[in-house]
């Protein structure tokens, strides 16, 4: 019986250690939105806004990340979670200001910042996309050219042995 409650306490601490030991597990979908800021209260508070909020949050959050004086910005579920405590986004804007997070004057600033920026890189895409349609292209007509090329070497070596002189066979 000793044995068998040496056994118990001995798999009770080994559990225990192991729990302690043992890092806690990553979320298993975590969301495109969130960043590892963000408090566990918090978590999942950007997926519960609608989509126009979102983008108000989407705003915010990038207008945090190109302040250079900012050295903790806030999560977009941080971000949320204040406008759903009750705040509207002149509240949510005005205090991220007073914490140093935002440099631009007023919420309409970061606004249409952030849609500049957006409209700006739609451009640079459509750039991106005419540039590989160009690659695709000269890269088609390169394997043409080359295939050509191969062609025109087949020929070559053909004539160059039908025009090659017979030897004389050695005896």
């Amino acid at each position: 019986m000793k044995k068998l409650s040496y056994l118990a306490a001995g798999g009770a601490a080994f559990l225990f250690s192991a729990l302690l030991t043992t890092p806690a597990p990553a979320e298993t979908t975590p969301s495109a939105q969130t960043t590892a800021t963000a408090t566990n209260q918090n978590q999942g508070a950007f997926d519960k806004l609608s989509q126009g909020n979102q983008k108000i949050v989407d705003a915010l959050f990038a207008a945090e990340q190109n302040n250079p004086n900012n050295t903790k910005p806030l999560s977009r579920d941080d971000i949320a979670a204040m406008k759903q405590d009750g705040k509207g986004w002149g509240e949510v804007f005005k205090s991220m200001k007073a914490q140093g997070l935002v440099q631009e004057k007023n919420l309409g600033q970061v606004i249409s910042r952030h849609n500049r920026d957006i409209q700006e890189d739609r451009r640079d895409l459509k750039a991106d996309k005419q540039d590989i349609r160009k690659d695709r292209e000269d890269l088609k007509q390169d394997r043409q050219d080359l295939r050509e090329d191969r062609q025109d070497l087949r020929s070559d070596r053909a004539e160059a042995r039908h025009d090659r002189p017979e030897r004389p066979h050695r005896r």
